[in-house]
């Protein structure tokens, strides 16, 4: 009897163990801790916790930011737009839970589902592959609300990375039958009359060079400082 006991408890653990295995190999990271806003113009990403870091790139005055890891009572990782780096915590207005915002993210797992509401609980919306492109409008409780189609729902944060700004927010969409050469000069002349900000890097205001970079990166070009 003992040992059918045992070999049971083995059994279950084992199931368990399994259960689990699907979470564990596919996600790409920790769950996001929430968002936060910019308190001044220019504040700076870095690409590490210290002043002495290199900085990533610069982000305007109320920009969401999101906060992947609190890592100490002086320094947050954060993903601003794609850029992973960290900030210091002085420059975090209101962090919390739960945040609107827009930018473009990618699945960065395997069988990925898109759920109702953000727990696991909610109903299975839809199924996606590694590297499908959706847009993501908040954040909520760790789960990043996205709109893929027609279907508007929750993917948990370790399972989405996000990889830029939204398109539909941040500058005209260009034609895409013309020469890449004019859609990139289309994009670019949308943001005539934006704010001028010293290190500005997005469209709530930006440098010379910071628009050169911002324009040619929705392009998959990189510009370096």
């Amino acid at each position: 009897m003992k040992i059918i006991r045992k070999l049971a408890v083995i059994l279950l653990l084992v199931s368990l163990f399994a259960a689990m295995l699907p979470l564990t190999t596919s996600a790409s990271g920790t769950i996001a801790w929430g968002a936060a806003n910019a308190i001044g113009n220019g504040v700076r990403i870095r690409s590490g916790p210290g002043l002495d870091k290199s900085i990533l790139t610069h982000v305007g005055r109320g920009e969401a930011i999101v906060i992947l890891e609190r890592t100490n009572s002086e320094w947050d990782k954060v993903n601003y737009q794609g850029t992973i780096g960290y900030i210091s915590v002085p420059l975090l207005d209101n962090p919390r839970k739960i945040a609107n915002f827009n930018a473009q993210g990618s699945i960065s797992g395997s069988s990925v589902n898109m759920r109702s509401k953000p727990d696991i609980s909610g109903s299975i919306l839809g199924t996606y592959s590694l590297g499908t492109v959706m847009t993501v409008i908040g954040l909520n409780e760790g789960w990043y609300k996205v709109q893929n189609g027609n279907n508007t729902g929750y993917v948990r944060s370790d399972y989405l990375q996000l990889i830029s700004g939204s398109a539909a927010s941040t500058g005209t969409v260009p034609d895409p039958d013309l020469p890449l050469g004019r859609q990139i000069a289309d994009f670019a002349l949308s943001f005539k009359g934006s704010r001028y900000i010293y290190g500005g890097t997005s469209p709530s205001g930006f440098d010379c060079l910071g628009l050169v970079t911002y324009v040619y990166k929705q392009f998959g070009f990189f510009v370096t400082r």
